[in-house]
């Protein structure tokens, strides 16, 4: 399941033309089938797919802690896209993640789907310690990109710009976020 959830997602990316380089890595791919084929204590990982007639057509991939569960890597098979078999496939995460009085944490990511979902969004605060004076310019710099990071959102202008900014000037498209 972890190859066909990277195949499909690799698709995805594809027809939107971004890459991201997790997936394309070897170790990372085995990292994800030890984390789920591992003998840990029931809740650690949980894989939910979605199969119609014993075929695959969207699967997510899970961590579990005692408070949590997080979703790490999901994705469905477009051709059966226009019946939402990912939003199917989460909605069972989610229901999972109640009935077990777990918070579910979409992660990092202003993705439009994620407000369907959700009643409440979070701020994440990054904290940087300068030392030295070769920090304040560093400090600077980052301050002025977060504070057009924060005037970007509250213009309601999203990934857009950063897109079209990264378009113009050639740099590859990346799913970082």
């Amino acid at each position: 399941m972890i190859d066909w959830i990277f195949d499909h997602k690799r698709r995805w990316l594809g027809r939107r033309n971004l890459e991201n380089e997790w997936l394309r890595r070897s170790d990372y791919r085995e990292f994800l089938v030890e984390l789920a084929s591992s003998p840990l204590p029931l809740g650690r990982v949980s894989l939910f797919v979605l199969a119609l007639d014993g075929v695959p057509v969207a699967a997510q991939l899970n961590s579990v802690d005692g408070t949590r569960v997080e979703s790490l890597i999901a994705t469905y098979d477009d051709r059966y896209s226009r019946f939402s078999v990912g939003n199917i496939v989460n909605e069972e995460c989610l229901c999972w993640a109640l009935e077990r009085g777990l918070d579910f944490d979409f992660r990092l990511g202003d993705q439009s789907f994620k407000l369907v979902w959700a009643k409440r969004q979070r701020d994440i605060v990054s904290v940087q310690v300068l030392t030295g004076v070769r920090g304040w310019p560093l400090f600077a710099f980052l301050h002025a990109r977060a504070a057009a990071e924060r005037v970007r959102f509250k213009l309601g202008l999203g990934r857009f710009v950063r897109g079209r900014l990264r378009d113009r000037s050639g740099q590859p498209a990346s799913t970082e976020r």
